[in-house]
Protein backbone atom coordinates (compact mmCIF):
# COMPACT_ATOMS: atom_id res chain seq x y z
CA UNK A 1 0.00 0.00 0.00
CA UNK A 2 1.34 3.44 -0.85
CA UNK A 3 2.40 5.79 1.91
CA UNK A 4 -0.25 8.35 0.89
CA UNK A 5 -3.04 5.79 1.32
CA UNK A 6 -1.69 4.74 4.71
CA UNK A 7 -1.57 8.35 5.84
CA UNK A 8 -5.18 8.87 4.76
CA UNK A 9 -6.29 5.78 6.70
CA UNK A 10 -4.38 6.92 9.77
CA UNK A 11 -5.82 10.44 9.65
CA UNK A 12 -9.36 9.16 9.05
CA UNK A 13 -9.00 6.72 11.96
CA UNK A 14 -7.82 9.48 14.27
CA UNK A 15 -10.68 11.73 13.19
CA UNK A 16 -13.20 8.94 13.77
CA UNK A 17 -12.00 8.67 17.36
CA UNK A 18 -12.89 12.30 17.97
CA UNK A 19 -16.61 11.42 18.31
CA UNK A 20 -16.19 8.90 21.18
CA UNK A 21 -13.63 11.14 22.86
CA UNK A 22 -16.02 14.09 22.63
CA UNK A 23 -18.85 12.10 24.23
CA UNK A 24 -16.57 10.87 27.02
CA UNK A 25 -15.28 14.38 27.76
CA UNK A 26 -18.85 15.68 27.71
CA UNK A 27 -19.82 13.06 30.30
CA UNK A 28 -16.89 14.07 32.54
CA UNK A 29 -17.91 17.71 32.17
CA UNK A 30 -21.50 16.93 33.13
CA UNK A 31 -20.28 14.95 36.16
CA UNK A 32 -18.18 17.87 37.35
CA UNK A 33 -21.10 20.30 37.14
CA UNK A 34 -23.74 18.51 39.21
CA UNK A 35 -23.65 15.97 42.03
CA UNK A 36 -25.81 12.87 41.81
CA UNK A 37 -26.35 10.49 38.95
CA UNK A 38 -29.94 11.39 37.92
CA UNK A 39 -29.16 15.10 37.65
CA UNK A 40 -25.92 14.39 35.81
CA UNK A 41 -27.75 12.17 33.32
CA UNK A 42 -30.35 14.87 32.67
CA UNK A 43 -27.63 17.48 32.10
CA UNK A 44 -25.68 15.12 29.82
CA UNK A 45 -28.79 14.34 27.77
CA UNK A 46 -29.57 18.05 27.43
CA UNK A 47 -26.27 18.54 25.56
CA UNK A 48 -26.95 15.71 23.11
CA UNK A 49 -29.17 15.72 20.01
CA UNK A 50 -32.53 13.97 20.23
CA UNK A 51 -31.42 10.72 18.57
CA UNK A 52 -28.77 10.19 21.28
CA UNK A 53 -31.04 10.71 24.26
CA UNK A 54 -32.06 7.06 24.65
CA UNK A 55 -30.90 4.78 27.42
CA UNK A 56 -28.03 3.14 25.53
CA UNK A 57 -27.89 5.38 22.46
CA UNK A 58 -24.95 7.46 23.65
CA UNK A 59 -23.01 4.26 24.39
CA UNK A 60 -23.87 2.42 21.17
CA UNK A 61 -23.39 5.37 18.83
CA UNK A 62 -19.56 5.62 19.24
CA UNK A 63 -18.93 1.87 18.87
CA UNK A 64 -18.90 1.84 15.04
CA UNK A 65 -16.58 4.86 15.04
CA UNK A 66 -14.13 3.00 17.30
CA UNK A 67 -14.37 -0.18 15.23
CA UNK A 68 -13.77 1.61 11.93
CA UNK A 69 -10.84 3.54 13.43
CA UNK A 70 -9.26 0.27 14.58
CA UNK A 71 -9.87 -1.47 11.25
CA UNK A 72 -8.41 1.39 9.20
CA UNK A 73 -5.24 1.45 11.29
CA UNK A 74 -4.54 -2.26 11.65
CA UNK A 75 -2.95 -2.41 8.21
CA UNK A 76 -0.44 0.28 9.14
CA UNK A 77 0.91 -1.57 12.18
CA UNK A 78 3.46 -3.38 10.03
CA UNK A 79 4.65 -0.31 8.13
CA UNK A 80 8.38 0.27 7.81
CA UNK A 81 8.14 3.93 8.76
CA UNK A 82 8.42 4.23 12.50
CA UNK A 83 6.11 7.22 13.06
CA UNK A 84 3.27 5.58 11.13
CA UNK A 85 3.66 2.40 13.15
CA UNK A 86 3.58 4.24 16.49
CA UNK A 87 0.68 6.50 15.56
CA UNK A 88 -1.30 3.46 14.38
CA UNK A 89 -0.59 1.68 17.65
CA UNK A 90 -1.82 4.68 19.62
CA UNK A 91 -5.03 4.87 17.55
CA UNK A 92 -5.69 1.13 17.87
CA UNK A 93 -5.08 1.11 21.64
CA UNK A 94 -7.15 4.25 22.20
CA UNK A 95 -9.94 2.86 20.01
CA UNK A 96 -9.93 -0.39 21.97
CA UNK A 97 -10.02 1.42 25.31
CA UNK A 98 -12.89 3.63 24.18
CA UNK A 99 -14.77 0.58 22.89
CA UNK A 100 -14.43 -1.18 26.23
CA UNK A 101 -15.38 2.01 28.10
CA UNK A 102 -18.57 2.33 26.04
CA UNK A 103 -19.42 -1.33 26.54
CA UNK A 104 -18.73 -1.00 30.27
CA UNK A 105 -21.07 1.97 30.52
CA UNK A 106 -23.96 -0.20 29.30
CA UNK A 107 -23.58 -2.64 32.19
Amino acid sequence: MKIYNRQMFIISGALLLSVPIYLLVLWFYACSQINGYPDTQILYDSYLPKFLEGRYASSLFPLPFCAIAIITNIGSLECKENWIKWFSRIVVILGGLLTFANLWSMM
